[in-house]
């Protein structure tokens, strides 16, 4: 089946161009709240002003560019984070837990792991604070129902053991082999009513994702603000509860999109896969 892929996608949209844009009004606005006037402010509202449509490309442009860099940053940030403290959904969907977070026998890969949770703290703090120890996990992470968890393991090793050289020990995560790209691109070759949904769920998943990390970004430049003198303290704190929640409601949002785009992966092989 071939199909059209439009130049500027909804991934486009949602996963670079609204989060670049957030990122560059909210520098707007920390200029605004350090320097206390409304210069920036009023050269960014003079575009309407102007009424000229070229004077919104070069800002278009650059929150576009923007938006790619802070979503590949929220990838090897937010993303990783996800994957190392909750592992992946194709796993912990069929009740497979993730390797511990240290790993002893790879001490500089542990080092890394705390350095990188450190920097988002405002996810990792609220993830084992409110999603671990008050058990909020279970709204982000769920395991699925025996029957499905079934039926989904023995649709895989279906598929495995009649197109490829693969035994069971690898589905159970005892040998760490990507076999749900795989099942992905199966997937996309055999069942085209299913794309569009997948493609809907990666768009709001890299979105809420690199939300996310813009929120954990505007927490850290509140820091440096505040170690500047150029913001108060009540300023700061002003922020942290704003963006503190939203970084973690962002992050069990996206989440969510991930495993529904997993689960959407799974079902489609379960229901379409024969003999």
């Amino acid at each position: 089946m071939e199909t059209q892929q439009n130049p500027f996608s909804l991934y486009d949209f949602l996963g670079y161009l609204i989060p670049g844009l957030t990122a560059l009004y909210g520098i707007v606005i920390f200029y605004k709240l350090g320097h206390n006037v409304d210069k920036a402010w009023d050269i960014l509202l003079s575009y309407q002003k102007l009424g000229k449509f070229e004077l919104y490309i070069p800002f278009f442009l650059l929150a576009y560019i923007l938006g790619h860099i802070l979503s590949f940053c929220s990838s090897i940030s937010i993303e990783k984070y996800s994957i190392v403290t909750l592992g992946y959904p194709s796993k912990y969907m069929l009740n497979i837990s993730p390797k511990p977070f240290f790993d002893k026998n790879h001490v500089a890969r542990s080092i890394k792991r705390l350095i990188g949770t450190l920097l988002i703290f405002p996810i990792s703090f609220s993830d084992i604070l409110i999603g671990h120890y008050m058990g909020f996990r279970k709204l982000y992470v769920k395991e699925l129902d025996t029957f499905l968890t079934h039926t989904i393991r023995t649709k895989i090793l279906q598929y495995v053991y009649d197109n490829y050289d693969f035994n069971e020990n690898r589905i159970n995560g005892e040998e760490e082999k990507d076999y749900f790209r795989l099942l992905y691109h199966y997937v996309l070759e055999n069942c085209p009513s299913h794309v569009s949904k997948l493609n809907n769920y990666v768009a709001l998943y890299g979105f809420t994702r690199t939300l996310c990390f813009v929120a954990v970004c505007f927490v850290w430049l509140s820091i440096i603000c505040y170690l500047f003198e150029l913001i108060s303290a009540g300023k700061i704190a002003i922020i942290w509860s704003v963006m503190i929640p939203a970084s973690f409601i962002l992050y069990m949002a996206f989440n969510k999109f991930h495993r529904r785009y997993t689960l959407e992966v799974l079902m489609a092989l379960s229901v379409s896969y024969k003999k």
